[in-house]
């Protein structure tokens, strides 16, 4: 996510917190949990869309990349072994099909190519076990049809995939949009008795409703990233310590005292001291800037009386 898409979503996952852990206070008014719960599933579908939208689809690019370069190869190889066949058994309609220059399959479009294969086979297939003298089987000529329909199912992939991770990223900016402009103001309406009934929370509200203005610092692109709420007291592993170089991305959401990064040997270990996050700011650094002593796994620990939710990840 881009930095104003990572502020709106800590404004959610703030409010929905509050409201969780103020249930009590609450639920005099039925529809204050009923918004509630709308908005905590909401803001699983943005994160659920957001992973889709923002994975790589390099991979995807490779295995038609991959898979290009094997039908160049078997058609430069077939074609070469027909070139050789009818020059030794003269046919020039057909000689003409097959004699073309290397460079030329290199530079097609991938629907020529696609074509190319097919009249590459059509001329081999009734002569292919003659070809042996060539340098070419009766496997080769067949495994024409083989890797041209190989690279057919992948030849839209990168397309239809970038599709995909487009409409994913549609679908989390709706979401969004639709938890600011129905549910959070819904609950403004539900909750605006307590600026009479109950000061002191309804600030709490307004504190926790506002979107933190992190600067353009707290963008994700890059990362992958995952939620680890923190009650007050609590202690979750992130996982296993990482390489020093290793770029690390830790965000802390809500609360007013800084969650405790550090690196223990067990998973329920609590943090005493370490790396203190500062709430609202994001850290992206290298993890070995975060000058931690040796361990075995990365924990977190919130000393504060509120629940947060702590925002981390690696590059990818």
């Amino acid at each position: 996510m881009d930095s104003t898409t990572e502020d709106r979503v800590g404004t959610l996952i703030k409010v929905n917190q509050l409201l969780d852990d103020e249930s009590a206070s609450f639920a005099v008014n039925p529809q204050i949990e009923a918004e509630r719960t709308t908005l905590e599933a909401d803001t699983e579908r943005v994160f659920q869309n957001d992973s889709t939208a923002t994975r790589p689809l390099e991979g995807f690019t490779q295995m038609k990349t991959n898979s290009r370069k094997d039908v160049e190869d078997i058609v430069l190889l077939v074609r070469a072994g027909c070139v050789g066949y009818y020059t030794a058994n003269p046919n020039p309609g057909k000689l003409m099909i097959v004699k073309f220059a290397k460079r030329k399959v290199e530079r097609m479009r991938d629907s020529e190519l696609y074509v190319l294969a097919d009249q590459v086979h059509d001329i081999a297939d009734p002569i292919k076990a003659l070809l042996g003298p060539y340098q070419v089987t009766s496997a080769n000529v067949d495994s024409v049809i083989t890797r041209k329909d190989a690279y057919k199912a992948v030849l839209q992939l990168p397309r239809t995939e970038e599709a995909i991770s487009k409409a994913a990223s549609e679908e989390r900016d709706r979401i969004i949009e639709k938890c600011f402009t129905e549910t959070l103001e819904n609950l403004d309406g539900y909750l605006l008795p307590y600026e009479i009934t109950n000061a002191v929370l309804y600030s709490r509200y307004l504190t926790a409703r506002a979107i933190d203005d992190s600067g353009g610092g707290s963008d994700s692109a890059g990362y992958t990233v995952e939620n680890f709420p923190l009650a007050p007291g609590a202690t979750v592993s992130f996982g296993p310590v990482v390489a020093p170089d290793k770029q690390v991305y830790i965000r802390q959401i809500g609360g007013t005292v800084g969650v405790i990064v550090c690196t223990a040997a067990l998973a329920t270990d609590a943090c005493a001291s370490g790396f203190t996050l500062t709430p609202g700011a994001t850290v992206k650094k290298p993890f070995g800037d975060l000058a931690l002593p040796g361990g075995a796994v990365i924990n977190f620990t919130n000393p504060g009386a509120n629940t947060v939710t702590v925002r981390a990840g690696l590059k990818t």
